[in-house]
This record gives structure tokens, sequence and C-alpha cells, in this order.
């Protein structure tokens, strides 16, 4: 009885300014766990803690109040149950400019037929702290079979019934000129999530090639330097899928798509070229613009 009159309770509350009245998480701690991991918070930004405790009584006292600075380009997200998951944002583009961070994400599978299956603790995440509200789903019908029946009966978000879903199923790399219409689609689909205020999560099964082509494509149309576009692409090379340490990279099939970009689309650069692949497919410049003004920063 006495240890119990002893003990304390502790709180921490993260906040984006000084008077904490944006509050972004809230984490208590008692017994001998003193100590907390914080993820998914955004790079470049300053963030405000403080510490409080309540004793036995009730009686609580602020302990300590400081704030940090988060650095680093790359946002990775942190998630027991899903691998190769990250945040587009945080290339940096001609003038000084950046791809925001927090609007489009990229990743693997949440849920079908390669036993991977979102957890609740991750679900809450995504959808609380990383704020995912729209999810684009590449799979091909027969890589969402979660029974025998002949019907794939995957017609949802893995976040639950309230998030946009789209499915749109497509192949990758170097069938980017025969699938210009997917593309479109995709494409369609995310600005129309922007425009309403959703930040968009595009996957396939693995993450890798159809999810990498169509990050490629969409940072490539923002400006981002084919030297990042290479670098984000291999980022699947450090993530464990489905337990496999080393990922194979589809090295050939994205060689080609960029030849193919060189070879059939004119333009002075990179950019220029899968812009003008974007509007051979139907994508209107005013769109364009548009996505470009959503995904970057003043």
């Amino acid at each position: 009885m006495e240890r119990a009159k002893k003990a304390v309770n502790y709180e921490v509350i993260v906040a984006e300014d000084s008077a904490f009245s944006q509050i972004v998480r809230v984490f208590s701690l008692s017994g001998d766990n003193l100590s907390i991991d914080v993820y998914h918070l955004n790079s470049g930004m300053t963030y405000y803690y403080k510490v409080t405790s309540q004793n036995f009584k009730g009686e609580t006292s602020e302990l300590k109040r400081d704030s940090l600075r988060i650095d680093g380009q790359v946002r990775m997200l942190h998630l027991s149950s899903l691998h190769n998951a990250r945040d587009l944002g945080g290339w940096p583009v001609k003038g000084g400019r950046y791809v925001k961070y927090g609007l489009l994400y990229r990743g693997g599978e949440m849920n079908g037929e390669h036993f991977i299956q979102v957890s609740d603790a991750d679900v809450a995440e995504l959808r609380q702290y990383v704020g995912i509200r729209a999810e684009l789903d590449l799979r091909s019908p027969d890589e969402l079979d979660l029974t025998p029946l002949p019907d794939d009966d995957i017609f949802s978000s893995a976040l639950g019934s309230d998030i946009s879903y789209r499915r749109v199923s497509i192949q990758p790399s170097v069938k980017i000129d025969s699938l210009q219409p997917l593309y479109k689609e995709c494409f369609d689909y995310i600005l129309s999530c922007l425009r309403q205020g959703f930040p968009v999560n595009f996957h396939c099964w693995g993450g890798a090639d159809r999810t990498g082509t169509l990050a490629f494509l969409l940072c490539g149309l923002l400006g981002v330097s084919q030297s990042d576009l290479d670098k984000d692409y291999e980022l699947t090379s450090f993530c464990d899928i489905t337990g496999l340490c080393v990922r194979h990279s589809n090295r050939y099939a994205y060689k080609a798509m960029i030849e193919l970009l060189e070879k059939q689309y004119s333009g002075r650069t990179l950019q220029d070229k899968i812009r003008n692949c974007f509007l051979k497919a139907g994508v209107s410049r005013h769109d364009i613009a548009d996505f470009q003004r959503f995904m970057l920063s003043e």
C-alpha cells in the first residue's frame, strides 16, 4: 500500500505551437516505463513538448517544457505490421522549393493474398496521426482474393469504409506508353483527393515497381531531379518486404522506362518529357499546374 501511495503518473504533450493549442500527440507514462519514442512528426518543423506529473493525491506539476526541431529529408513511416511505407515529401526542386510533406504516401499492400494484414494499432496510427484519407490500389484482381470465392472481395480500404478508395490495376515501368489511360486515371484520382484535402496512400503489393513507377512520374512531374528519383525508387531495397531483407531491383525495366521517356517524348528536361507524357494521356495543363500548386512549397 505504501508503494501505491508513492506512485507517480507522467504525461508528455507534443504540440505544434508553444501555447499548446495545436496538440499532436499525448503520451501517458507510469511505473518503470519512463521513455517514449515519437514517430511521424514532420521534417523541417519545430515542435514543443511539456512533461507533467501527477501524484497519488491528484496534484499535477509541470516538470519540463522545451522544443525540438525535426531534421532529415526522407520521412519513413514506422509501422509494426507494414513495411516500405514513406512520405513522398521532402525532395527538393529548382528555385529552393520542395515537395510538401503529408500529402502523398507510397507503400505496400495492407491486406491481400500475400498474407499481409495491417494491425489495428497501425490503422489507428495511419488514420489519426499520419492522416491518410484516401487509398489508391494498383494491384490486379488476382492479388485481391482473400477467399476461394470467384470474385475478389476487396472493395474498400483496409483503413476503414470512410476512407476514399480507388483501384486502378496497373503494370510496372516499361509499359508506360500503352498504360497512359491508367496513369491518367491515377493522376485524376489523386488530384481530386488533394482538392478535397485528402492525403493519399498509393500502393501495389510490395510498394516497389508499380508503386515506384507512379512515384517516379508524379515526382518527376513536380521537378524532382533524376538523381533523387533514382534514390526514392531504390529506397525500397532497404525495406523488409515479407521477410526478404534484400530486394532484387527491377533495374532493367526501370532503365527501359527512362530510355522510353527520353526517346518518345519531347522536352529539354526530364520534367518536360514527363509533362508531355501526361499531356498526351489527356491530362490538362490546368490540372498539372493545380497538382504542382498543391504539392510544392511556396
